[in-house]
């Protein structure tokens, strides 16, 4: 009975955790021009996923964390923050914003520990996926750990 007690406990403050961290995101509404704020950093956070799996995939060889993401690499992190500084520069040309090339970096590495975050307590538990609700993906917060560290950064650089 201990063991699923100390299982829930940490049920309930992952989730606590994740939806304090994303309700960050949430408050970007309050800013200037706060919706297209969510809307492109979202996006970008998601590419900066894609962009670190296909690079991490195509090149990786040196593994960050094989105990708690076995997949990551330093490789797709280093791609990431390319590819995503890169996609920040096309969105500034194409959609006229302004958004610092500078965020690239701390972004993707945000992202990357967002990630690595959810991993760590996944194995913790003994689990591979969150969830089963989108089938191959590893659960719903895998779809949104990259976006819970970067919410705070981005709230707080937006003030």
């Amino acid at each position: 009975i201990e063991k699923i007690q100390k299982n829930k406990v940490k049920i309930i403050l992952s989730m606590i955790l994740s939806t304090y961290f994303l309700g960050y995101l949430s408050l970007l509404v309050n800013f200037e021009g706060g919706i297209n704020k969510i809307v492109y950093f979202v996006i970008l956070i998601q590419l900066n996923d894609v962009y670190q799996y296909i690079v991490g995939n195509s090149f990786g060889k040196t593994k960050i964390t094989p105990k708690i993401s076995p997949n990551k690499t330093l490789e797709g992190v280093i791609g990431g923050i390319i590819a995503i500084t890169v996609t920040i520069c096309i969105f500034n040309l194409i959609f006229l914003v302004d958004i610092n090339i500078a965020l690239g970096v701390p972004l993707s590495i945000l992202g990357f520990l967002g990630d690595i975050l959810i991993s760590y307590i996944k194995r913790n538990n003994g689990k591979k996926d969150s969830g089963s609700l989108f089938k191959g993906h590893g659960g719903l917060l895998d779809r949104v750990d990259s976006l819970m560290l970067t919410s705070i950064f981005i709230y707080f650089i937006s003030k």
